[in-house]
């Protein structure tokens, strides 16, 4: 619907890349909440009506307030702009952020992430709810269960949710830009596909991925080998992703599920009869994770 748009304005134009803050200057920008496209209007073409018109059908995009000593970070990923100097020739990492809550501030809670990490992080947003975190490697930089950690704090004592994806530390260089919109995007998936999730690395949705994008032929081999014979049992499947992603550890998926551990044996052992698949054995175990996501994902 976004694009429709374009044959009613003349010189209007549309794009898949964020607008920059250059962009803002000449065009007023809209786009949709699950398209990753933007459409610019120049300025002079709105009267008020048609602008309140838009703004009713489509977000409008403002403009982020980057402070300065972001600033050189943002034109470098956002825009055309040089990679920033480096004090030292220290790997960076960046870290995606998205939070959803009532009643929270942007400072405020950039104030709590520097507690938790470190002072000298770059932080700045690139929209309401979503913030970029530049890191410098360090000693004592922090894992993906710490982030679960600081996670489940904001929402225990701040009713905040927040998720993060945290990527891999690089070299400062004009391939990092590249990276950082790769995670931007799988960061995006991930909070699709993985509602629940609160913290996402590459290697943690790449299955995710992989399911999403198999081949048909594929497809209908697992649904025939692995779906087909439980397909009446959706809760024994759930059972075990569950027990999957947690490295079948019992007591963790228990707990999880709410159910005894003898009710999880019971399902386990009721599963690996009736598939003919041993958990225990890695390949067999990541076959069976996949063909799990897929039936995941018919249920949505």
């Amino acid at each position: 619907m976004l694009k429709k748009i374009l044959q009613l304005f003349e010189d209007s134009k549309y794009t898949n890349q964020q607008p920059t803050l250059e962009d803002t200057k000449e065009y007023d920008w809209f786009y949709e909440e699950n398209e990753d496209g933007w459409v610019g209007i120049r300025k002079n073409r709105l009267d008020p009506k048609e602008k309140q018109l838009l703004n009713a059908l489509f977000h409008s995009f403002e403009p982020p307030v980057i402070e300065f000593q972001s600033q050189g970070w943002y034109h470098f990923l956002f825009s055309d702009g040089r990679v920033p100097l480096q004090k030292e020739e220290r790997r960076v990492r960046i870290i995606h952020l998205h939070c959803s809550g009532e009643d929270w501030d942007q400072k405020d809670l950039e104030l709590a992430l520097k507690g938790f990490l470190s002072e000298e992080i770059i932080i700045f947003w690139e929209s309401p709810n979503h913030a970029v975190l530049i890191e410098h490697e360090s000693h004592s930089f922090l894992m993906a269960e710490n982030f679960l950690e600081i996670s489940e704090t904001f929402e225990n004592d701040l009713y905040l949710r927040v998720s993060f994806f945290i990527g891999k530390f690089h070299s400062a260089t004009e391939e990092l830009k590249e990276i950082f919109h790769q995670d931007r995007q799988f960061f995006k998936q991930s909070l699709e596909w993985k509602r629940k999730e609160r913290v996402f690395t590459f290697e943690n949705i790449f299955p995710t991925m992989l399911s999403h994008n198999l081949p048909t032929e594929l497809l209908n081999a697992i649904e025939v080998q692995l779906l087909q014979p439980l397909m009446d049992d959706p809760e024994t499947l759930t059972t075990i992703q569950v027990y999957l992603e947690n490295n079948l550890n019992a007591s963790v998926t228990a707990k999880k599920l709410y159910i005894h551990r003898n009710t999880l044996q019971y399902r386990v052992d009721k599963f690996t009869d009736k598939a003919g698949v041993n958990l225990k054995d890695y390949p067999s175990a990541i076959t069976l994770y996949i063909a799990c996501l897929l039936q995941s994902q018919k249920q949505k």
